[in-house]
Order: C-alpha cells, then sequence, then structure tokens
C-alpha cells in the first residue's frame, strides 16, 4: 500500500522535500530535487550558490529530458522489482549463512537499499573490518551512523549495487568472519 508522502498532506508550507537523483538514475548523477514553499526557496539557493555555485548545465538537461521522455513511474516499478529481489536474497544468505547464534540479528526491510545487521556487544565491527576486507567483503561500520560512539556491534549492509550471487557469496565470506571472531572473542576473551 502506497502512502501518502508528507508534503501531500502539508497545508502550512512547513515539509521541505529534497530527494536525490542518484538513487533512481545513476549513482554517479550528483542532483537532487527540493520542494519548498516559496518563501524558502530563495534561503536554499544562497545556500546553493554559497555551495559550490551551480550545477552542471549538462546534468540538468540529461534529468530534465529523462523526466519528458520517460515514464517515471514504470522506471521506479522496475527498481522496486529490481531492489527487492537484492534485498530477498541478501535476506536468504543471511537465513542461510549466517551463524544462529545469541545476539545476532538483522533487519527485514520493507524499502530502501540497505540491512542493519546486530551482533553479539562483546564483538566490535570495527575492529573486525581488517579481516573482513582480506576476504574481499566490506560493510559500514555501524559506530559511523551513531553521535556518542555506540553501534560498535553493528553494520550496515549494501544490496544495491551487487547482482544476487554476489550478494550470496558475500554474505557466504561475511559470515566466515563472523564466525571466525566468535571463536577469536571466545578464545582470547571479549574487547573492551
Amino acid at each position: 500500500e502506497r502512502l501518502p508522502s508528507l508534503k501531500s498532506m502539508d497545508t502550512d508550507g512547513r515539509v521541505i522535500l529534497l530527494f536525490t537523483l542518484s538513487k533512481i538514475l545513476s549513482a554517479g548523477l550528483r542532483l537532487a530535487i527540493l520542494i519548498a514553499d516559496e518563501k524558502l526557496m530563495d534561503v536554499f539557493v544562497r545556500m546553493k550558490q554559497e555551495s559550490d555555485l551551480c550545477t552542471s548545465k549538462l546534468t540538468q538537461h540529461l534529468a530534465a529530458r529523462f523526466f519528458l521522455d520517460f515514464d517515471m513511474d514504470a522506471h521506479l516499478d522496475l527498481l522496486r522489482r529490481r531492489y527487492r529481489a537484492k534485498r530477498d536474497a541478501m535476506l536468504a544468505a543471511l537465513d542461510r549463512y549466517m551463524p544462529a547464534e545469541e545476539g545476532i540479528s538483522w533487519t527485514r526491510p520493507e524499502g530502501g537499499l540497505f540491512l542493519w545487521v546486530r551482533l553479539p556487544e562483546w564483538i566490535d565491527t570495527e575492529e573486525m573490518f581488517p579481516r573482513a576486507l582480506e576476504r574481499k567483503v566490506a560493510y559500514v561500520i555501524g559506530s559511523a551512523f551513531y553521535v556518542d560512539g555506540s553501534g560498535r556491534n553493528e553494520m550496515r549492509l549494501c544490496y544495491s549495487v551487487v547482482d544476487e550471487e554476489k550478494i550470496y557469496e558475500g554474505i557466504k565470506r561475511l559470515a566466515a568472519v563472523v564466525r571466525e571472531e566468535l571463536v577469536r572473542q571466545r578464545v582470547s576473551g571479549p574487547v573492551g
């Protein structure tokens, strides 16, 4: 079920809608759309000019042509199907390969491009990261998302870029790193 956007329910001009085109058109496309009350637009234009003067005219033209020439709803439906398949592949791989250990869990998102994984509190994902890289698998360290430095036992996984086969292989490798970390921590004792 599609819910109405906050902007569509805005009766007082208080909602500012800002979204990037990099997730729906091209990852390298550094262009966004801002919808706000007219009184606020001058402020945003000045802020943008202070930031980088202007956005590439070519980039703006390409995006405009896309919106004029293509069915955006059909394009978004295609992206939703692709991302849903990748999300489902990552969830299936986690269910299959990740150790069934107390303290290990992950989100089951209904949208978006990322999964959030939580490991036992005594595992530090930043410390584990180099061992994951040795296995040619990467994640974003959970503490990067907390201002207070917590989340050290958490990680964010992205499923938007690679195909399902690589997702399975990546999760298999990551699960092996987690298993090794569980054993290592049990032998040497938890860090912290």
